[in-house]
């Protein structure tokens, strides 16, 4: 399962530009002829952190590797064929409400976070070996986590802070 088995990993990621330059063209011109949500997704992306639109673009790059894989594993194992489908449509919605809201903070880190843990399990039951697309795709979706949680927190001292003055609520603040 590793080396030229993950390329089309890689071709897939050729088509993401287009898709999202489009995505946003289309929207761009939707709020232009009036088109509400399509108007408070613009005004939301366009106040977005640069934290979280480099999580949104990240999250959509693993989306993209995952999605490109599907056909690879649906003979071999159609049940993590799913499990990468679902991972993909997940990690794409989160991508959008990354730059458009602040409630996808928890649920992006959770599904991130597992599917980590998930691609280590794979590796320990020897379900799938280490290879270059799968380390790059988890060094990826690290790096969303570590995005998501900068764009969360200005700081760590300001983690501290919100840890101290209220420690139940600080992994909760809008």
């Amino acid at each position: 399962m590793a080396g030229i088995e993950h390329s089309a990993a890689l071709d897939g990621l050729l088509y993401l530009p287009v898709v999202i330059v489009g995505f946003l063209f289309l929207t761009d011109q939707a709020a232009q002829s009036g088109h509400a949500p399509a108007t408070r997704f613009i005004a939301a992306f366009q106040s977005s952190s640069a934290s979280s639109r480099a999580a949104a673009l990240l999250m959509l790059i693993s989306a993209t590797v995952h999605i490109a894989l599907v056909g690879r594993y649906v003979a071999e194992d159609p049940l993590r064929a799913w499990l990468m489908e679902v991972y993909a449509a997940a990690l794409t919605l989160f991508s959008l409400a990354a730059v458009a809201t602040r409630a996808w903070y928890v649920p992006s880190l959770a599904v991130l976070c597992s599917a980590l843990v998930a691609y280590f399990i794979y590796v320990a039951a020897g379900r799938e070996t280490f290879d270059a697309v799968g380390l790059a795709t988890k060094a990826v979706e690290m790096s969303a986590v570590l995005l998501l949680i900068k764009s969360r927190f200005s700081s760590v001292s300001q983690l501290r802070q919100d840890f101290l003055r209220n420690p139940r609520r600080s992994l909760h603040r809008r």
